[in-house]
């Protein structure tokens, strides 16, 4: 089988931009089992677009290990997270804590694909000349709260999600 890249976690000796990413994304307090899910995401879809270069030289099955291997890297080369939490990143729930299978693995990345597809359809609606980015993200962010299940049609308090 191809050997997985090495995961972006040291570029030219200092910490990739994806990590330092993450740390962001965690904050001052660091990872909490109650994010363990977002975080595998996270690490799924970094793992994909890490083997993309190389995927068309894979068998189907092949695929799905490399994705495990790059996204089980990952997870290793996050060393703000503490070393006895790190294994719980790939878990398949909490409850079971087996670890993901290559097959789960890459089918949570397609749900996260379409995800993804759909909110950048989404987000043209809020885009304009004169908005960031972000601003606009936080402009899709707001439509969705307000949109979504018990918020729908109710009076907007004129304040924003926070």
């Amino acid at each position: 089988m191809a050997e997985s890249p090495t995961p972006p976690a040291l570029v030219g000796g200092a910490q990739s931009p994806w990590l330092d990413r993450v740390k962001t994304l965690l904050g001052p307090r660091g990872y909490d089992h109650s994010m363990r899910r977002s975080i595998q995401t996270l690490v799924i879809y970094e793992a994909k677009r890490c083997i993309q270069p190389r995927i068309g030289d894979l068998r189907p099955f092949q695929r799905k290990v490399a994705l495990v291997d790059q996204a089980q890297a990952l997870v290793n080369s996050l060393d703000f997270v503490l070393p006895h939490l790190r294994p719980e990143i790939l878990w398949r729930t909490s409850t079971s804590r087996e670890c993901v299978t290559p097959e789960i693995c890459w089918k949570r990345f397609q749900l996260v694909q379409k995800e993804l597809e759909r909110l950048a359809e989404m987000i043209k609606e809020f885009m304009a000349p004169d908005r960031s980015h972000q601003e606009a993200v936080d402009l899709l962010e707001q439509h969705l709260f307000e949109t979504s299940g018990d918020n729908q049609g109710k009076p907007n308090s004129g304040k924003l999600v926070p």
